[in-house]
């Protein structure tokens, strides 16, 4: 039975995270302000969050500085969306946005407002995971060999390519489970670029859902550039 089969006993909410500043992308604003297909890049993820039909509640967690451009992102969504600031690190933007949502919501998904190409499937089948084993994300099996260097400058460990995984969102958890994750991490001052890492930290294990090549994150003018050539050719409303 799918998450959408099941979804009248869990109430369910989404964290779009956009608060980075997009440095990488060499704009003079924010990297999900900027257009594909004559939208901002996060409208885009909202629509497709919005138009699910899988969620309870939407929040949007925007750069400080840029709260009064959240009328114009969320303009014509079937499903609105809860707005909250974003913090100096990703962690403490998702934890803002995480404080946002109801006691009451049963599972938490997170995902960066720069994907906009996520299928719906990878929504549900990710929150279907995560009912069932409190953490799941979206991920693909690494293509390349990677190599590990500790000082940058000579490589100390080239782990076996079929161990490692591009670690996509997005990622889904029980709402208490990553709660009290975040709550630790901020307490013992621990740091995190992802949350997967937070909830390993504390005994559990992520289930795998692989994801999508498609499911890109924009970072880059090249994401940018791929991004429109992935509108054009089958549009950002394919399931």
């Amino acid at each position: 039975m799918d998450l959408e089969t099941q979804k009248g006993g869990l109430k369910c909410a989404a964290i779009v995270v956009a608060g980075g500043s997009g440095l990488r992308m060499g704009s003079n604003i924010p990297k999900q302000f900027l257009k594909i297909a004559g939208k901002p890049i996060m409208w885009w993820t909202l629509k497709k969050l919005s138009e699910s039909g899988l969620f309870d509640e939407i929040v949007l967690v925007l750069p400080q500085g840029w709260l009064s451009r959240a009328e114009e992102l969320l303009d014509g969504l079937a499903l609105g969306a809860r707005v909250a600031e974003g913090g100096p690190r990703r962690q403490i933007s998702v934890l803002n946005g995480l404080t946002e949502t109801d006691d009451d919501i049963d599972i938490v998904l997170v995902h960066d407002a720069v994907r906009p190409f996520v299928r719906k499937k990878t929504l549900s089948d990710v929150m279907e995971a995560a009912a069932k084993y409190g953490a799941a994300t979206a991920a693909m099996p690494a293509k390349e060999t990677i190599g590990v260097s500790n000082d940058g400058e000579v490589l100390s460990e080239v782990p076996e390519r079929s161990r490692l995984w591009h670690v996509q969102t997005p990622q889904a958890f029980r709402r208490d489970i990553l709660l009290e994750a975040h709550k630790e991490g901020l307490e013992a001052a621990t740091y995190a670029t992802d949350d997967c890492q937070l909830v390993m930290r504390r005994g559990i294990r992520p289930a795998i859902v692989h994801g999508s090549e498609e499911n890109l994150k924009i970072t880059s003018p090249m994401d940018l550039m791929i991004a429109e050539q992935i509108a054009m050719r089958r549009g950002t409303e394919d399931e």
